[in-house]
């Protein structure tokens, strides 16, 4: 069993580093905007009811909108309310 949820946790830390390489990638944050958006990802997952993951893919779509590196830090949170009032997914 314990060797179930290790395996679970490295998965789901695969998925969320993938996903992150996928916000550098759309977005080119350097290392150091990098650091801050993923650091705001696990805030997200931290604090409310969607996981780090998702933050990530929330990010990821923001990049594909254009958003700049410190417009996804600062509007990730709003974005995220926004989805979790109206029932909605990121």
């Amino acid at each position: 069993m314990h060797l179930w949820r290790a395996q679970k946790t490295i998965d789901v830390g695969k998925s969320f580093e993938a996903g992150m390489s996928e916000v550098q990638a759309i977005s080119g944050a350097s290392g150091k905007d990098l650091e801050k958006l993923s650091a705001k990802a696990k805030q997200m997952g931290a604090t409310t009811k969607f996981s780090a993951t998702e933050s990530a893919t929330a990010l990821k779509y923001m990049a594909m909108a254009g958003w700049k590196p410190q417009q996804m830090i600062d509007g990730i949170s709003g974005i995220m309310s926004l989805a979790a009032a109206s029932g909605g997914d990121l």
